[in-house]
């Protein structure tokens, strides 16, 4: 008995550190995006108008999206969507405009 109440416990610890990590992940998907989107602008931006949250799909890609504020060449301030992926092999896609 004492064995199934050692096992019961570590599944609900394991349980509690997956969705801390969790979190901790969305946090990391969202600085990859971040960094993303401002390796696509030419100055840089004001981020953001919100924060996004990253959602994760069934095989493990994490999609992410916004808006964000940057001046462009002749210095007028655009607001620009963007959208990003992160795939579970660490693989970033991002696409602003």
């Amino acid at each position: 008995m004492g064995r199934w109440t050692c096992l019961v416990t570590l599944a609900v610890i394991a349980a509690v550190g997956c969705s801390s990590s969790s979190t901790d992940d969305q946090v990391l998907i969202t600085q990859e995006c971040k960094d993303s989107v401002q390796a696509h602008l030419n100055y840089d931006a004001s981020w953001p108008f919100f924060d996004p949250t990253p959602t994760k799909d069934s095989d493990g890609t994490w999609h992410e999206s916004g808006t964000v504020t940057a001046q462009n060449g002749f210095g007028a301030k655009n607001t620009l969507h963007w959208i990003c992926t992160v795939t579970s092999d660490d693989v970033v896609t991002t696409n602003v405009g």
